[in-house]
Parts: structure tokens; sequence; C-alpha cells
């Protein structure tokens, strides 16, 4: 899904491979000093991926995946370096994915049209071992972010009564996010002025 990883400022996993074998000499030698110079390449991949991102959409192309890169301390793991992958195409139909540098997809937000307007969110779904991180909820903010451009004025969505015994704590979720409930029915409304990926 990332094969243009290294276009877009990511590390592909035969570049990972690449570079451990390249630097494994001198991770023997000074492992703290390897273990800043990695950080450092990390934070430097970041902010390549984000002026890559702000060069697309200074270009106000539309053909583009939007693709941002959140570092997150994951208990389990340390820092994990997590990619979001934004779509929205010509059938009103979107896609937020979330990938590990590895590739490995742990997070998946779908969403469409319901009406002239409106955005309908069908479902949200996340790998338990990388919840309660924030992660979701910058699902939820670059899927809004997304289809602001394009004049949508309101998102809404249900809550599954597959759901019921965590009703509380997914109720909590989305009022986190500035949705309001009705019911079994969620929406949020959306700033009147359009807010374009990447620009504050």
């Amino acid at each position: 899904m990332l094969n243009n990883g290294r276009i877009l400022g990511l590390y592909t996993p035969h570049a990972v491979d690449e570079i451990r074998h390249r630097d494994y000499k001198h991770f023997s030698n000074n492992i703290e000093q390897a273990i800043k110079n990695e950080q450092k390449k990390i934070q430097e991949e970041i902010a390549d991926l984000q002026r890559t991102i702000d060069k697309l959409i200074s270009n106000n192309s539309k053909d583009y995946s939007t693709y941002i890169c959140y570092p997150f301390t994951i208990e389990r793991c340390g820092t994990e370096i997590l990619v979001m992958e934004s779509k929205f195409d010509i059938n009103k139909i979107g896609d937020i994915y979330v990938y590990t540098i590895r590739n490995n997809k742990i997070g998946e937000l779908y969403f469409d049209e319901k009406s002239e307007g409106k955005i309908y969110i069908v479902d949200i779904v996340l790998n338990g071992c990388y919840q309660r991180y924030g992660i979701a909820s910058k699902m939820v903010k670059l899927m809004e972010d997304t289809i602001k451009p394009y004049g949508y004025k309101r998102v809404i969505g249900w809550l599954s009564p597959v759901d019921a015994p965590r009703r509380n704590e997914i109720e909590n979720f989305w009022q986190k996010n500035g949705y309001k409930i009705k019911a079994d029915y969620i929406y949020k409304d959306l700033d009147k002025n359009p807010y374009i990926i990447g620009h504050k």
C-alpha cells in the first residue's frame, strides 16, 4: 500500500533493512548514540513527509492520497511511528488507514456521503493493543479535515447495538471528539470555513 513510501519520505521495508545492516557496527560501539541518531532520522522523515504533503496541497491537487506521520509511544514497543492515509474518491467513499512504519495495517475508518452536505461514518476499527493512545481520535480528525474542503457541513453516525456492553466508553469517545449524541445517533457540525489539511 505504501510502495511510494520513499518518495513521501518514509522507509520502505527494504530501506529499513539496508539501514539496519549499514549501521549495525556503529550500534555495537555506542548504543545510546545510535538510538539518538535513529530518533533524529525519524524526526527528519516526519518533517520531510510534512513538506511533501504541504507541496501537494499548495498545488491544489486532489489526485493524491494524503499521508500524515505521527510518533506514538506504545508501552509494549516503545516509540512507534504510525502513518495515516486518507482517501476520498469520486464515488464519495472515503477511508482512513493506519499503518506502522513496517507497513502493518492496524486501523481503519470508513465513511461515505449519506446525503448532500453530510458524511456518514460507516465503521471505525483499531487493533486492541494500539487503543487508548489517542490514535482513533486522530483518525476521526483526519477524516474531518479530509472532507471539509469538499464543503461537507455535518458528520453523522449510529451507535451499534453490538457495542452495548461498551456503550458508556464509546459515548465518551465521541463526546470527547466534539460529537453530540441523541439516542443511538451521533453527529457533529463542522466549521463553516473549510480547513485544508496541513494548514492552520
